[in-house]
Formats: structure tokens, sequence, C-alpha cells
């Protein structure tokens, strides 16, 4: 097994990012104190994949040596490595990475700035605790309401944790009809409305909310997979304020709601 483990060391330098890839999910899963080292170097990788899969890897193993290596890698150009690393300071729960997981709950990615507030949950302390109840009460004072309506619960929650991260009140809605008893019961500041849902679609919503004096005034992003211009064109016509294709960046959502909000088209 020694022979073994070592060729699979040597693996991590090899040319191929697929077989570095390869020998950092072997060594992830092996318990040997000789794999620390390889795991921390690979953090710095030119392939994102291997220092995605490096931070997993020193985050599943759980060890102490790997905290400050982990730390300098929350400043990673890559989002996911970034997020990757964040989940494994909290698995780790060593109070040294408390100040930069603090000062990543202001990361430019809703996933990191999740997972930074989940490992402060987890290593737990005073300045942990403070600087989440901080980011709670931000989030309550929050006076913009947007109701998010998508019957794919993954993109609900997508948006719901970067819009909350963002400090809005964020209501949801699973279909269209839905949507239109919401909108009026609950008087939203905007609107994300997706396309196409059961019972009544979005184009039907958007056309009820328009033609009523209760709603007409909300501002409605269209947020659908449907790419055609004539799609576009009649989202713009049924009074959407601006059309954002599925697949999004977060980047990209919260810039056209802050332009919604402030009344730019």
């Amino acid at each position: 097994m020694s022979d073994e483990l070592e060729n699979i060391i040597q693996m991590t330098k090899d040319s191929d990012p697929k077989n570095r890839q390869r020998a950092i999910r072997i060594l992830g899963n092996t318990k040997d104190d000789r794999v620390i080292e390889p795991l921390i170097e690979a953090l710095k990788d030119e392939n994102n994949e291997v220092r995605r899969q490096a931070a997993d890897a020193l985050g599943t193993i759980g060890d102490e040596r790997s905290v400050m290596p982990l730390i300098k890698s929350l400043q990673d150009p890559d989002d996911f490595v970034r997020g990757i690393v964040t989940w494994a300071l909290g698995k780790i729960k060593d109070v040294r990475a408390v100040d930069h997981l603090i000062e990543s709950l202001n990361d430019n990615d809703w996933w990191v700035r999740r997972n930074a507030a989940e490992a402060l949950k987890l290593i737990g302390g005073e300045k942990a605790e403070n600087a989440l109840t901080i980011l709670k009460k931000e989030a309550e004072k929050a006076t913009k309401k947007i109701l998010i309506v998508d019957d794919d619960k993954f993109i609900l929650e997508y948006m719901q944790i970067n819009l909350e991260l963002d400090g809005y009140k964020v209501m949801e809605a699973f279909d269209g009809e839905e949507a239109i008893q919401k909108a009026i019961k609950e008087k939203p500041d905007l609107i994300l409305l997706d396309i196409m849902m059961p019972k009544v679609d979005g184009w039907k919503v958007c056309k009820t909310l328009k033609e009523n004096p209760k709603t007409k005034e909300i501002p409605i992003i269209i947020v659908s997979a449907k790419t055609q211009v004539d799609d576009f064109i009649r989202g713009m016509d049924a009074g959407a304020i601006f059309y954002i294709m599925k697949p999004f960046s977060p980047v990209q959502l919260s810039d056209a709601i802050q332009k919604a909000l402030s009344g730019q088209s």
C-alpha cells in the first residue's frame, strides 16, 4: 500500500489535469498523514477542477494543518473553489477561520456567502455569533419585498438564497394562480416571473397583474428558459421591465433587480 500511495501522490503532479483530479479524489478518501501536503499543494493547481477537488478532500479529511492554506484559498478567482473552501472550513471548525469567513459574507457569489454563514454557525463563538446576528438584522430591516414565481424548486431556492443574502424579503409562488393571489394580497415591490408553469402561465400572470389597478405598477422581470426573440418581444409587450434568460448569473439577476427597483429600464 505504501508504494501504491506514493504513486498516487506522484500522480498529483501529472501533466494531465484529469489524472491529477483522479489522484486528488483517491487521496481524499485515504487515511494517511502523507496525503495532507499534496492536497494542500493542489490548492495552487492551475486547473479549477483540481483546486475544487483538493478543497473538498481537505474538508472531508478535516485536518487542522489545512486551515491556513484553505484560508488563503478564500481569495481564489473561481467562485466554486471559494464555495467549497468555505464549506471545508466549516467542517474543520477552527476558530482561526472566523475573521476570514466573516469577510466572505460579503463575497460576490451567493453560494460562498451562504456557505460562509453556515461555517460560522458550525464554528460558533462570540465573534461568529455577532456577525450572524448583524447579518440577520440587516435582512430583517429590508423593506423591499420580491415575489419569485417559478415551478422549479431548485431555481426558487437559488434565487431566494441569493436575494435574501442581498437583503431582500422574499416570497414564493409555485404557479401562476398562486402568483396572482400573492401579488394582490402582499403587494411586492418586484416580481420575478417564470413563463412555463402549471395552471396559469407567465404570460397570463403578467397580463392579469398589469390590468389590475392594485398591481399594475409592480415591476415584473421575466426569468425564463424561452430564448426566442419573439418571446422577448412578447414579454416587453405584456408589461415586463426586463427579460432574463436561464441560465443566468447572480450578478446579472442582482443588476436587473436594482435597476428595476430604481425605476431604470
